[in-house]
């Protein structure tokens, strides 16, 4: 692997670029430049490899990280092109080509973007792939019209698809952490609005969202919780047992007294 030169990595970034209206001909010179840069003595074992989720070139994080910026600065100005060099990105089947590919879609605000996800949820997808999925690529489209996002990801849940319904909890999630608290109360709203899940992978990620809210905003999570323990909704005793230490020491008393019944 040679060493990263910041100039000259500068120069083959600026030079991919000019490729950007011509898809094939700019995933083929990414490609070839994470190749350049491969880590080539980073090798899995045998065991390591068979479980591996995603190929890799194993490229330095400067390579990725500058690539990233570009292509995702570029992608906003020219979103025409995009759609497609994100769809050959992600074809090109590499960890590193699925982190451009989500970068190029994330400062699109169109909902073009929320079917392109779509497109790629399958059954198995690897968590890592989601979370990219939900964190990055819908995070233009996301900002840009929040309530056909948390309308989206209610009609996933309330629907029948379970990849679809674990990875709307994990976008939900996902838009947690950059949004400001008072900004959080349509989800909390939303929250009311579920239903009980049964699968085992949703009530997870279920889970892993009330915990970012409870951070978030512990005092509207808690009366949620407290709500759902007093209509014996199912698992509320669980998710109250669960989330209790997230909380401060005064909502814990209370948590804790509805717990006692």
């Amino acid at each position: 692997m040679p060493a990263v030169d910041p100039a000259r990595l500068r120069r083959e970034t600026q030079t991919l670029l000019l490729e950007f209206d011509r898809p094939a001909e700019l995933v083929e010179g990414v490609l070839s430049l994470l190749d350049f840069y491969a880590d080539r003595t980073s090798r899995p074992g045998a065991y390591a490899a068979m479980r591996a989720p995603q190929r890799t070139f194993s490229a330095p994080a400067p390579v990725v990280n500058s690539l990233r910026s570009a292509l995702g600065r570029e992608a906003a100005d020219r979103p025409a092109q995009a759609w497609e060099v994100a769809d050959r990105l992600w074809a090109a089947g590499h960890h590193e080509t699925y982190l451009l590919a989500a970068a190029v879609v994330e400062p699109q605000a169109d909902p073009r973007a929320a079917a392109w996800v779509e497109d790629r949820l399958r059954p198995g997808l690897d968590d890592r792939l989601q979370e990219l999925l939900a964190a990055t690529a819908w995070r233009g489209w996301r900002c840009a019209d929040p309530e056909a996002f948390l309308a989206l990801t209610e009609d996933w849940i309330r629907g029948k698809e379970p990849a679809r319904r674990t990875f709307a909890f994990i976008a939900l999630r996902a838009a947690v952490e950059p949004a400001e608290p008072e900004r959080l109360a349509p989800m909390i709203d939303l929250l009311y609005r579920l239903p009980s899940l049964r699968a085992p992978a949703a009530q997870q990620a279920r889970l892993d969202l009330l915990r970012a809210l409870a951070a978030a905003t512990p005092a509207e999570v808690a009366a949620y919780l407290m709500h759902e323990h007093s209509r014996s909704a199912p698992g509320s005793e669980r998710d109250l047992r669960e989330l209790l230490d997230r909380f401060p020491s005064d909502l814990q008393v209370r948590l804790r007294l509805a717990l006692k019944g």
